[in-house]
């Protein structure tokens, strides 16, 4: 039955991702007196049940070419190492590499259609769109949007969705006077 003097010890050993890491050797002291060493299983985790613990126990763990240690608290029981190794997991890049092609596709588009009609526009614009807010779901940080669309709708979004209500609603061709082209000595093209 575990006590103060006692204790069973629990170990858990995670890579920076939060992934459980089997086989990290976990090695338990009181003090500075070696009292066991055991691999972490399947699950990321080792446990131990000390007897007459005299100090404080201090615990070290390795994994690979990585070490670590820790000295717990008086009545800590538990503890949760977690090393700086591992990969992203694949997920974490889906999102940006759909953003990139999306974004591919809307540049493809813009310029495959001659004279695009309003609704061919707002697709190429809706998957632009699309696209940089993947990107941007990748993005550390933060952007908030109020957009007002008119007198009664009021757009408010953060994040990638920002920045996807931003590409959508924004429309370069509407803010831009052509005549701010021109050279300011040059006389306007004739219509027609």
């Amino acid at each position: 039955m575990p006590n103060a003097l006692n204790p069973l010890i629990h170990i858990e050993v995670m890579d920076r991702f939060g992934r459980k890491l089997p086989g990290a050797e976990v090695r338990f002291y009181d003090g500075d007196s070696p009292r066991g060493t055991v691999l972490t299983g399947a699950g990321g985790t080792a446990q131990l049940q000390l007897t007459g613990i005299k100090d404080r126990i201090r615990v070290t763990v390795a994994y690979g070419t990585l070490r670590d240690e820790v000295t717990l608290a008086k009545n800590a029981t538990s503890y949760r190492f977690t090393l700086q190794t591992g990969s992203p997991p694949m997920s974490e890049y889906v999102a940006p590499i759909l953003g990139i092609i999306l974004i591919a596709l809307g540049v493809y588009l813009a310029f495959a259609f001659e004279d695009p009609s309003l609704l061919q526009q707002r697709i190429i614009l809706g998957v632009m769109a699309l696209g940089a807010g993947a990107v941007a779901s990748a993005i550390p940080g933060m952007l908030r949007i109020k957009l007002s669309l008119g007198q009664q709708v009021v757009v408010g979004a953060a994040g990638a969705v920002a920045v996807l209500v931003l590409f959508y609603f924004f429309d370069p061709l509407q803010t831009i006077d052509p005549n701010d082209l021109l050279d300011p000595g040059a006389e306007a093209p004739e219509a027609g």
